[in-house]
Formats: structure tokens, C-alpha cells, sequence
């Protein structure tokens, strides 16, 4: 197997916590636990990454997807505002590339896709909310 050296970029972690309460409101359902997440400030735009390196910008209703699971193998997904993406965001930071799995041509590759994304991008915090509160949430009349 191919040896690959990653560069390093740090970003936002999503709180696991914060985002298993906010999915278990939402679906009414105390066994729900969200999947480890992080926040990334790309070229793009906001955009929520998994542990695989699978990675979601706002949907058309400036939504961002969150995962989570119940059981042994049920998955769960909710789509989060950009208000409620900001209130389960950590103050913890981590590497994106040793969050990012590694292990395979497929895990390599979407990792650098969010290497660019975030390159020359800021990932300080303050930096993300603004980003995120420019997805203004639309009002349904």
C-alpha cells in the first residue's frame, strides 16, 4: 500500500455532545448519538466532514448535514441551520489530517479535497460564524 504524506491544516470540531442532544430534540429520541464531525471554512463555502473525509456544503436551504447513528447499526441524518451549526461547534480544534482516516487510495483523495478546500481560508472560529451567518436561513411565509 501507497505511503502518503499529508500536510496539515487545523479546523473546527463539531461537539459531540452538543450535536447527539440536538439530534436526539430533534427526532425525540434519547438513543441517538452523532458521528464525529468537523467544521471546515473551504473555497466553497461551510461545509460539514466526516471521519471518512465525506464532506457536505449547505443544501439548498442552507442546511448543513449531520450524522448520527442509534443501535447497533442505524443511521440517522438531520439537517442543521447555520444557528444551530454554530451552537455545536467546539472550541476544540483539530488536524484535519488526523481526523481524516487514513487508509487507502479513496480516504487520500478526499482528504485532499478538503486540504484545497481549506487552503487559504481561514478556520479561526470567528471566521467560520461569519461565513455561516451570511447562509441566512430562508423564511417559509
Amino acid at each position: 500500500m501507497t505511503k502518503y504524506k499529508r500536510e496539515s491544516v487545523w479546523t473546527s470540531k463539531i461537539d459531540f455532545e452538543k450535536a447527539s442532544k440536538l439530534m436526539q430534540d430533534h427526532f425525540k429520541d434519547p438513543s441517538i448519538k452523532a458521528e464525529e464531525m468537523a467544521v471546515v471554512n473551504g473555497k466553497g463555502g461551510v461545509a460539514t466532514v466526516c471521519r471518512e473525509g465525506v464532506g457536505w456544503f449547505a443544501n439548498d436551504e442552507s442546511k448543513f448535514l449531520l450524522l448520527g447513528y442509534y443501535g447497533a447499526y442505524g443511521e440517522v441524518t438531520m439537517y442543521a441551520t447555520p444557528e444551530e451549526l454554530i451552537s455545536i461547534m467546539s472550541d476544540e480544534f483539530i488536524y484535519l489530517d488526523e481526523f481524516i482516516n487514513s487508509f487507502g487510495d479513496r480516504l487520500e483523495t478526499n482528504y485532499d479535497i478538503w486540504y484545497n478546500q481549506a487552503q487559504g481560508q481561514s478556520q479561526q472560529p470567528y471566521k467560520v460564524i461569519e461565513a455561516l451567518e451570511k447562509c441566512q436561513t430562508p423564511v417559509v411565509a
